[in-house]
């Protein structure tokens, strides 16, 4: 179920792909209080299409209880494949949090 979720993340990162690097680009720019609340504005945002990868969970409980759960397990993991790919792609935007950060030189 946490793949699922996961790979609907990670897809919805990669859609809203242009919008992400702007925020990140702002980020710098932003009072350390209002990039909080934007970093916090954007994960809700990407929880919002968590319910898409609870559907697929269930698809694939409710397969493997209708012996179809081996056919939609290798469709979602295709999917992955797929997401993964994009996701490698992008890998060059690392979120704010993530960079380094300059420390104060003494002089």
């Amino acid at each position: 179920m946490d793949g699922c979720v996961d790979m609907t993340k990670k897809f919805m990162e990669n859609l809203l792909l242009l919008i992400s690097l702007l925020k990140e680009t702002f980020a710098y720019l932003l009072p350390e209080e209002l990039n909080l609340s934007v970093q916090l504005l954007w994960d809700g945002t990407m929880g919002l299409s968590s319910w898409i990868g609870f559907a697929m969970a269930a698809l694939y409980y409710v397969g493997t209880d209708y012996a179809f759960g081996v056919e939609v397990c290798e469709a979602l993991g295709y999917g992955y494949y797929v997401i993964d790919g994009m996701n490698y792609i992008v890998a060059f935007a690392k979120p704010a949090e993530e960079a380094p950060k300059e420390e104060a030189t003494p002089e």
